[in-house]
C-alpha cells in the first residue's frame, strides 16, 4: 500500500472515530438530565401548603381588584373618569408555589388530559431574568427545556423572547425545531377563527373559554415567531371556576421567584380586549410563513 493511501485511510478512520465519539456524546447529552431538573421531593402536605399559598395570593389579587373597582365607581361619581389614578397590584410567587398550584389546578380543570399524552412531569424553574419550562417528552424519551427571557417592550407589549431549546443537556438549534413550530401554529390557526368568534367576557369580568384559548394561542404563535404580544394574564378565581383578565405592567424574574405587577381591567378595557380578539391579527392569524429573523 502506498504511503498516501495509508495516510488517506488513517485520516478517514480518524474522522469516523471523531464522528462516532461526537454522535455518542450527543446521544448521551440528548438523553441526559439537566442539573437543575428535579422532580419534586416535597410531601403531599408540603405541596398542598405551596398550592394554598399561591391560591391565597390570587385571592389577594382579586380582593384588591375588587377594592380598586369600588374606588373607581366612587371616583366616577365625584370626578371625570379620565383623571382616575392607574392602580396596580404586585405579587410574588416562588417556582415551588407555581408548580404546586399548576399541578392542582390542571387536575381541577382537566387541563392535564390535554398534555399528559405528550409531556410528563412538566415543571417551571425561575432563574434571574429567565423562565424555564421543562418536561419529559414521552415519544422522544428525553427532557425538553424551553427558556424564555420575559420583558415588556417600549409599547408595553409582552416579549417572552425564546432564547434556548434543550433536548436533555443538548442545545437544539431553533432552525432544527422550526418545522415543529409550524405544525403547532398551523393547528392553532385552524382553531382560532372559531375561538375568536365565540370570545366574550361575562358581566362579572370572567373571560369565557374561547377568549382564553384565542388569547393564549396568539401568545404562543407570536412568541414562536419572535414577536411581542398582548400583555394579558388570566387570573384564576378558583371558587368561581373562572379566569379574569388583567394587564401585565411589570415582570421581574429572580432566583426561584417571580414578581408580576398587574392592572385590573375596567369595563371599557375588557371590551377593548374582546374587540382585539375578534379582530384579525396579521401575524398570529396569517397562514403565510413568517419571515426568518
Amino acid at each position: 500500500m502506498r504511503k498516501w493511501e495509508k495516510r488517506a485511510l488513517f485520516t478517514v478512520g480518524l474522522l469516523l472515530l471523531i464522528i462516532g465519539a461526537l454522535a455518542y456524546r450527543s446521544i448521551r447529552l440528548l438523553h441526559g438530565t439537566p442539573q437543575w431538573y428535579r422532580r419534586s421531593t416535597a410531601t403531599l402536605a408540603e405541596k398542598e401548603a405551596a398550592a394554598r399559598r399561591a391560591f391565597n395570593k390570587f385571592v389577594g389579587i382579586q380582593n384588591v381588584a375588587a377594592t380598586i373597582h369600588n374606588d373607581r365607581q366612587r371616583a366616577r361619581a365625584t370626578q371625570d373618569a379620565t383623571t382616575e389614578p392607574a392602580q396596580t397590584i404586585t405579587v410574588s410567587f416562588t417556582d415551588d408555589e407555581l408548580n404546586a398550584f399548576f399541578e392542582k389546578w390542571s387536575n381541577f380543570e382537566d387541563w392535564k388530559q390535554n398534555y399528559d399524552s405528550y409531556v410528563e412531569n412538566p415543571i417551571i424553574l425561575l432563574k434571574p431574568g429567565q423562565i424555564l419550562l421543562a418536561g419529559q417528552v414521552r415519544d422522544l424519551d428525553t427532557i425538553a427545556t424551553v427558556e424564555f427571557d420575559p420583558s415588556l417592550d417600549d409599547q408595553g407589549q409582552l416579549d417572552l423572547k425564546l432564547t434556548e431549546i434543550l433536548g436533555g443537556r443538548l442545545p437544539i438549534p431553533q432552525p432544527f425545531v422550526r418545522p415543529y413550530f409550524h405544525k403547532i401554529t398551523d393547528v392553532l390557526r385552524d382553531r382560532l377563527p372559531a375561538w375568536r368568534q365565540g370570545a366574550t367576557i361575562e358581566a362579572d369580568g370572567a373571560a369565557n373559554k374561547n377568549l382564553i384559548c384565542a388569547s393564549l394561542s396568539r401568545l404562543l404563535i407570536r412568541t414562536l415567531q419572535g414577536e411581542p404580544t398582548d400583555p394579558i394574564l388570566f387570573l384564576p378565581v378558583v371558587e368561581r371556576h373562572a379566569n379574569v383578565p388583567a394587564q401585565i405592567v411589570g415582570v421581574i424574574v429572580g432566583d426561584h421567584w417571580l414578581t408580576v405587577t398587574v392592572r385590573p381591567l375596567d369595563h371599557s378595557q375588557r371590551q377593548a380586549l374582546v374587540d382585539r380578539i375578534h379582530a384579525v391579527d396579521p401575524i398570529a392569524d396569517s397562514k403565510e410563513p413568517a419571515p426568518e429573523k
